[in-house]
């Protein structure tokens, strides 16, 4: 086997901008529950911010259910997202994404969620999250 010699790259800034159906990937990420309630996502663009709070309900029915309650101020606006039965260790989640809010200039904010439940006697879960923003067309 042959080494290549290095040689040094000098990139100053690569920008990656991934998009689907015109909306463009905002944030993403993942991280791991410890509790029911309290499990808080936020973004800022241009001074505003804009929460999801994740409150996990279970009841008897088993039937997924989303419920999106709007809280707090405009310029500190928080959604709570209250998902009933989130508990199938494969995961569940939304088939599409889901229209949320709009920022002051009318570009709409998409969120996609897959949950996994991790453990059935504790409120461990995997959350994948994906935030979309869809510029505002001109004329609208």
């Amino acid at each position: 086997m042959q080494l290549r010699e290095r040689i040094p790259l000098k990139i100053k800034c690569m920008k990656t901008k991934v998009s689907s159906d015109n909306k463009e990937v905002y944030g993403q990420g993942s991280f791991i529950t410890f509790n029911d309630n309290k499990n808080i996502i936020s973004i800022t663009r241009n001074n505003e911010t804009v929460s999801f709070e994740l409150i996990f309900v279970k009841d008897s029915s088993g039937k997924l259910e989303v419920k999106i309650t709007p809280k707090g101020t405009k310029q500190d606006f928080i959604l709570e997202l209250t998902l009933l039965n989130f508990e199938h260790p494969l995961g569940s989640g939304f088939t599409e994404p889901v229209p949320i809010a709009k920022f002051d200039n009318g570009d709409a904010i998409y969120l996609n969620l897959w949950i996994k439940k991790l453990a059935t006697t504790s409120p461990l879960r995997e959350i994948i999250y994906t935030i979309y923003v869809e510029e505002k067309e001109d004329g609208e």
